[in-house]
């Protein structure tokens, strides 16, 4: 959506006379979030402004097979389980203070090292995703990486050679 719409929308608003209402809050994440409303309490816009990038972090998995190793810098926010025809993997999400495009380039070398094929790749102005896998052996990894103000925050997600764990 275009960044400018909100204030468009608060200007046609105002020209036709209507009280458009306007809440900023942050939500537990940190993030400000501003919320315009018409007078019928009917949403025009919100949008959400990302804090600054966390400065503590949980630590990198040790168990990540060598695909999928630690992004250099990386502030891990999350760590899950993530299972599925048979496979065994994780999804970490983490933020950066490199581009989207330099994240998805480490682990599109890292697959290609692993002999993983390319699966898909997708890039926009603003967030870049790549996936590869053997589904063969099961194994697979996808890196989605998006800019959030100062910092890209990332999920990789991956699976581990059927039978291990």
């Amino acid at each position: 959506m275009n960044r400018f719409f909100p204030l468009f929308a608060l200007l046609v608003l105002s020209a036709c006379g209507s009280d458009v209402k306007t809440t900023t809050v942050r939500n537990s994440a940190g993030e400000t979030v501003t919320i315009v409303k018409d007078p019928g309490s009917a949403v025009v816009s919100a949008t959400v402004t990302s804090s600054a990038r966390p400065t503590t972090g949980e630590p990198w998995p040790t168990d990540t097979p060598g695909f999928a190793p630690a992004y250099p810098g990386a502030l891990v926010t999350t760590v899950g389980a993530n299972t599925g025809n048979g496979s065994t993997g994780s999804i970490i999400t983490f933020n950066t203070p490199d581009s989207p495009t330099a994240v998805v380039a480490f682990y599109q070398a890292q697959a290609k090292k692993a002999g993983l094929a390319r699966i898909a790749a997708l890039s926009t102005e603003q967030s870049t995703l790549f996936s590869a896998g053997d589904p063969g052996s099961g194994r697979a990894l996808t890196i989605q990486a998006a800019a959030k103000g100062d910092h890209t925050a990332a999920a990789l997600t991956f699976s581990r050679a059927r039978g291990q764990s």
